[in-house]
């Protein structure tokens, strides 16, 4: 069934045009106080959320958006750094970097932003704790291999523990690493005992939280055999397609990732960057192609329509945008391109 959100929307966009207006900076602790969309109707706001929630459970293109958030419990500064902040329709809100503190107000956040049927996760990238190891080993060439998968284990169980301590609804696991199919003996048996220590808390803590979301993201050959079934119990596979610069390059990407044995085809979701300000060059949020007028089209436009075009091998399951603050500042509207890459994959909402 489509959700059309709008109709509950429309009644009070002069309402939410005045709330805008304002939320270009952190408030100052002044007198006037602007009324809420849900103080000024609460009943519409009520069936609007209830709009969402039905919107979110259905069947639709997925929209992640990853955000930067303040460190060690800092208090926010910026729209920017605020969960409510997001669009409403966007279903997956990821925090990368994770901090290990998270403030009170963002805390508070996350449970508000579950009226909407949004998300909260958090990325783990695997990889830095392979690169710190290497670190480590240098201060201190004694460590064995059994150190190694004693610490890799031990810093993906400090991520995971983030979850319940700040109330997060689940976590990205980002996973580079290696063709195995290029190793042999030596080189394999060492890198899929690091894998195992890597993997092995991500899989009992998806057993012990069934209902929390878990994302894979990264190179889907560099799984083994023996981890493949967590792949299979992943909520969506994100294909890190950021380098990507055109339609075939992206169909391609798809292609391959599904190709290898295991690997769940009906939930592909692909990756696209936000233009930067003063990049001139054009090294952030541009595809290889250019539309009619000459112009470089940007990836979250391009690779939005991707989404919605047929395949028959796997399933175009929805965009992932990257560091969506600078999406923020637009002139005509906030978080433009988000909202027009949201319309372009469910044109019903």
């Amino acid at each position: 069934m489509k959700i059309n959100i709008k109709r509950y929307f429309l009644p009070l966009a002069a309402v939410l045009f005045m709330v805008g207006c304002h939320e270009a900076v952190e408030p100052e602790a002044i007198d006037v106080n602007y009324s809420s969309f849900e103080e000024t109707n609460p009943e519409l706001y009520a069936r609007y959320m209830q709009a969402l929630r039905e919107y979110k459970a259905g069947s639709h293109k997925a929209v992640f958006v990853t955000m930067t958030v303040p460190e060690n419990g800092a208090a926010t500064t910026h729209r920017t750094q605020h969960f409510t902040a997001i669009p409403d329709s966007v279903d997956f809100i990821v925090v990368n970097p994770v901090p290990a503190v998270l403030c009170q107000t963002l805390v508070d956040e996350i449970r508000k932003v579950h009226e909407k049927g949004t998300r909260v996760l958090f990325n783990i990238d695997l990889q830095t704790f392979e690169n710190d190891w290497t670190q480590v080993l240098k201060a201190d060439p004694t460590l064995s291999e059994d150190d190694a998968l004693a610490y890799l284990g031990g810093r993906v169980g400090e991520q995971i523990a983030l979850v319940d301590r700040w109330g997060y609804d689940g976590f990205i696991f980002t996973y580079t690493g290696k063709a195995v199919g290029s190793m042999q003996d030596e080189a394999l048996a060492v890198y899929t005992a690091r894998q195992e220590a890597l993997f092995a808390p991500i899989r009992a803590w998806h057993e012990a939280h069934p209902s929390h979301a878990l994302v894979f993201r990264g190179f889907t050959g560099a799984v083994t055999e023996a981890n493949m079934p967590l792949l299979d119990e992943c909520a969506y596979i994100i294909l890190p397609t950021n380098d990507v610069k055109t339609l075939d390059e992206m169909s391609f990407s798809a292609l391959t990732a599904v190709s290898v044995a295991g690997v769940p085809a009906d939930r592909l979701i692909v990756t696209a960057q936000t233009t930067r300000p003063g990049d001139d060059k054009k090294e952030f949020g541009y595809t290889g192609m250019v539309d009619a007028f000459g112009d470089t089209v940007e990836a979250i436009e391009a690779w939005a329509g991707w989404v919605t075009l047929p395949s028959p091998g796997y399933t175009r399951a929805g965009l992932l945008i990257e560091d969506v603050q600078y999406d923020y500042y637009n002139p005509a509207k906030v978080w433009a391109k988000t909202r027009e890459a949201i319309g372009i994959m469910n044109p019903s909402i």
